[in-house]
């Protein structure tokens, strides 16, 4: 599989897991494979930090209304 711009990084990393599953038993003995980069892991983080900077965007845009507008709807 190929990571290509705008592709889904995690289904690229799963299938590459795959394969690498399905090579391993056709390898010479001794010989085995070792993931040095995975970047599933940064994927998840990186949508972790977006998803936590959105939320607290919208708790202080939630606060700003209330304290500007006096309630929470905008009469």
């Amino acid at each position: 599989m190929l990571g290509l711009r705008g592709s889904n990084a995690q289904k690229v990393v799963e299938g590459v897991q795959a394969k690498l599953d399905e090579l391993a038993p056709t390898l010479p003995k001794g010989i085995s494979t070792k993931v040095f980069y995975n970047r599933g892991s940064l994927v998840e983080r990186a949508v972790g930090t977006v998803s936590k900077a959105l939320t607290e965007a919208i708790v202080l845009v939630v606060i700003l209304l209330v304290l500007f507008l006096g309630n929470l709807r905008a009469r």
